[in-house]
């Protein structure tokens, strides 16, 4: 299925006045991790970069994460009151550390703190046009309970894979139901998980926004690298979900003693198993595991190797295949709910999930005619579907149409 994303996209000049958005996510960077969450900031400041005054309103985590649970463990003494306040570039930021013992374990109590904080914000900064959450467990909830409550149109991107792994607690359904009929425009990053969320409301319209790529910091090197060796690159964080076993499984099989290598991006608690495992396979010379990278080392990254390569087993939209696309680089991915949807034959190739040696074949194919991909048109392809400019004249349409359907309200 090939989808244009950008088709639907109106122009620039269409829209009458610069807007207040107030983007509200359901996870965000830290210092400690300055990865998680980056893109919703990184489309804040595009939409900065386009005239419109952007602030972050920021949640604490869902505590069934492994970040809510460090986010409650280092702020458990502070008073739920408390706030985070910084200025990110010119887009205030108001973060709440943690919402108190009552609403950490109690979602619904949540409201009357965001509430107030919500109210602090528009003392400083004036009331927004739109409210624009990220996922639905909270911030996209947060984000309708708001507009809900102030009138202000509210917009909801979903992200997060859960709702097609069947991952959505029984006590979470209220939420995602209330904000499902609450909120004024849906979407979501893949066809998948936008069938997935409509099925709580099926009257619901929700349209296929994909994530952005910075196609300005991720481009082709100015030299290719040579040949030889061939360079593979993975990018994810380790976990079993990823598929990274899967990967070595199938390097070793098609390229062990071979001139060619992989490395792969990203921490987690499979690491260890995974050293093991490149051992085991004889690969310890080929294979490099490189720990998590910043936005630019993963540029680098990219533009030093050939080709991407995933095992995952579930994906809706990566923003890591995006960036390979923006290198020019070709991708072998698996069919897992995300890449079918924007990778075709001429830029990659798409094996089943799981499957060791349909994998193992597609990266010996991709070694051996990786010189018959056109890397400028997966390049330009790339800026057309998914640059700053096509995804923000996207969401100004919807934003702009919201806007003028609440002054006549």
């Amino acid at each position: 299925m090939w989808i244009d994303y950008a088709g639907a996209a109106t122009a620039l000049n269409e829209i009458n006045r610069p807007m207040h958005v107030l983007i509200i996510p359901s996870w965000y960077l830290t210092p400690d991790n300055p990865i998680r969450g980056s893109f919703f900031r990184e489309q804040g400041l595009a939409l900065q970069n386009a005239g419109h005054k952007v602030g972050f309103l920021v949640p604490p985590t869902k505590l069934r994460s492994r970040h809510g649970i460090r986010e409650f463990m280092q702020n458990w003494r502070q008073s739920p009151l408390s706030l985070q306040l910084s200025d990110d570039q010119g887009m205030p930021t108001y973060r709440i550390p943690w919402w108190g013992m009552l609403g950490s374990f109690f979602p619904w109590s949540r409201a009357n703190l965001v509430q107030d904080v919500f109210e602090r914000y528009c003392a400083d900064n004036g009331k927004p046009d739109v409210l624009h959450g990220h996922s639905i467990l909270y911030g996209g909830y947060l984000a309708a309970y708001l507009g809900k409550r102030h009138n202000i149109p509210s917009v909801l991107t979903e992200h997060s894979s859960n709702y097609l792994r069947s991952r959505i607690l029984f006590p979470q359904q209220w939420f995602v139901r209330y904000t499902m009929n609450y909120l004024d425009a849906a979407f979501a990053v893949s066809p998948r998980l936008a069938s997935a969320i409509k099925e709580y409301n099926p009257g619901k319209v929700v349209k296929v926004l994909p994530n952005m790529v910075d196609t300005n910091r991720f481009h082709p090197p100015k030299e290719e690298p040579p040949l030889l060796p061939f360079r593979f690159v993975a990018i994810g964080s380790l976990y079993k979900l990823k598929g990274h076993h899967i990967l070595l499984e199938a390097f070793a099989r098609s390229f062990r003693n071979k001139d060619v290598t992989l490395q792969i991006a990203g921490e987690g608690p499979a690491r260890h198993q995974l050293e093991q495992m490149i051992r085991q396979l004889g690969i310890d010379s080929q294979v490099v595991l490189r720990g998590a990278l910043s936005r630019n080392q993963v540029r680098d990254l990219l533009q030093e190797s050939h080709a991407l390569v995933s095992a995952s087993f579930s994906e809706n939209h990566p923003v890591s295949m995006l960036e390979a696309l923006s290198c020019g680089r070709p991708i072998v991915a698996t069919r897992c709910n995300g890449p079918e949807y924007f990778v075709d034959e001429t830029m990659g190739i798409l094996v089943e999930v799981g499957d060791i040696a349909g994998l193992a074949e597609a990266m010996r194919a991709m070694h051996a005619r990786y010189t018959d991909y056109d890397r400028q048109a997966i390049r330009q392809d790339c800026i057309r579907r998914f640059s700053e400019e096509a995804i923000i004249a996207e969401l100004e349409s919807v934003y702009h149409d919201l806007i003028g359907g609440a002054a006549h309200s």
